[in-house]
């Protein structure tokens, strides 16, 4: 079940709405309002920002259920619009240039820590920077290119604890902590503030 955070709660008596703002981890700040002449459940996704209106009387425990029938709709929606704004020349050049270093960064690291995977692939998401199937086969993002290069490591190194440990428990971050000196959760944080398109 995805899980919500729940910012702030705002009413604006002037334009008669009530607003609530969630952030959730794959389609960003997600705006709900309560509209007075809203009959039903709308979903807007403008400008890579997904808004739902809702009836006055409506609620927003449903608004946001109603919102998990769309998602991998609108997930990909995301996917395509944002990868417009990256023009095809400049695409393949980011391209070029991850295929060149990530392999060869990653598989540094796996002889360093003693990590085995079974193969590299890079992949032009924006909803995922990297990730680990249970066949060992590494997936990176070649807008890793564009973090910082602290950030970029440490989603190797993520992905790479992940050929040990498929999930997010207690041992998978003590593995993670091991190999980026006790800053895991630290750069998990700052990886977050990043968001492209």
């Amino acid at each position: 079940m995805t899980t919500f955070l729940i910012l702030y709660f705002t009413t604006f008596a002037v334009i008669k709405t009530v607003s609530r703002i969630v952030e959730d981890k794959d389609l960003g700040t997600i705006t709900l309002r309560k509209r007075l002449n809203a009959r039903n459940y709308t979903i807007r996704l403008s400008r890579g920002k997904v808004s739902i209106s809702l009836p006055v009387c409506g609620s927003y425990r449903r608004a946001l259920d109603f919102l998990e029938e769309y998602r991998p709709r609108l997930i990909k929606r995301m996917e395509e619009s944002r990868s417009k704004l990256l023009p095809v020349v400049e695409e393949s050049v980011w391209r070029e240039k991850a295929e060149e270093y990530l392999p060869l960064r990653l598989e540094n690291f796996a002889k360093m820590y003693d990590f085995h995977y079974t193969s590299v692939k890079i992949s032009k998401s924006r909803t995922r920077w990297g990730s680990c199937s249970s066949r060992q086969t590494i997936n990176l993002s070649f807008y890793l290119m564009l973090l910082p290069g602290h950030l970029a490591d440490y989603v190797l190194l993520h992905e790479l604890c992940h050929t040990v440990y498929m999930n997010h428990g207690p041992e998978f971050w003590k593995l993670l902590d091991s190999v980026t000196k006790g800053r895991a959760k630290q750069l998990r944080k700052e990886l977050r503030s990043y968001r492209w398109g």
